[in-house]
């Protein structure tokens, strides 16, 4: 949702905080923001969310519910409805096969481990999606969340479903090259020194199959499985409605290497 329109639908009552790094400069311009606001029940953090107020937490949980409502009736009119997250189907013979060929393809590239749990998913609504070019390209845009881009890294990887092991680990060469690339355009804007984290995909969308999570132990991989469902129906809800616009690259990599961010990852 643009910031016009957001001015349009929630007037005055909410104020807008332009994009800032989450921490002390967050904080101190969302305060420079309310104070300049005085009036307003809320604001609007773009590129994070929404803040709710009140004089008691009931007020403030009931404007909350509102102005999500707001939104929610707005995107529907425009035919842009976040779908039910869809469940997944039954693995099947060739699905498990993809599996064990990407397991194999990891177990075999540089850097890559020996064990690796894999989480797929598929339903009609997910390959519905994984089988639109045009989808697959807009969620290799970047990632919703922190969370996301922290668990799920900044892009997918997509291999065909009939890939051999071979063509598999060619495209984790390819995807650890862009991946190196986008770590050291980032690295090299940093204020202090940065070490690049290991270059494997973490969610692999297969056309005709479905999505696959992966991690080194079957907790991380569930997280990343249920990351991209959730980030699927958001990616899909933007493109009706216009386009899927994330942070850029720059952007997500502060994310991705910010201290904090990285600290939850400790406690899968």
């Amino acid at each position: 949702m643009t910031l016009e329109i957001g001015h349009n639908l929630f007037g005055r009552r909410l104020a807008v905080v332009d994009y800032v790094m989450p921490g002390y400069d967050l904080s101190i311009e969302a305060a420079r923001i309310f104070d300049s606001n005085p009036e307003c029940e809320g604001l609007w953090l773009v590129n994070h969310g929404l803040f709710t107020f009140g004089d008691t937490a009931q007020q403030s949980y009931a404007r909350m519910i509102a102005f999500a409502a707001l939104a929610e009736d707005y995107l529907a009119s425009h035919g842009a409805t976040l779908a039910q997250e869809p469940g997944s189907d039954p693995a099947s013979a060739a699905s498990d096969a993809f599996s064990a060929r990407l397991q194999q393809a990891i177990a075999q590239s540089d850097g890559g481990w020996s064990d690796t749990s894999v989480d797929f998913r598929t339903s009609p609504q997910i390959r519905t999606i994984v089988d639109q070019p045009s989808l697959v390209l807009a969620l290799q845009r970047g990632t919703v969340t922190p969370d996301h881009v922290i668990r799920l890294k900044p892009f997918p990887l997509v291999v065909p479903a009939d890939a051999t092991v071979d063509a598999i680990a060619e495209a984790l060469t390819d995807f650890a090259a862009r991946y190196r690339n986008y770590f050291e355009l980032g690295a090299d804007r940093a204020p202090e020194p940065k070490i690049m984290l290991d270059p494997l995909p973490r969610l692999v969308l297969v056309p005709g199959l479905g999505l696959f999570g992966i991690g080194k132990r079957a907790g991380e991989a569930e997280i990343v499985a249920d990351l991209a469902m959730q980030m699927l129906r958001i990616v899909c809800a933007a493109e009706r409605y216009g386009r899927f616009t994330p942070l850029p690259p720059l952007r997500l990599f502060e994310m991705e290497y910010w201290s904090l961010e990285q600290a939850k990852l400790k406690k899968v």
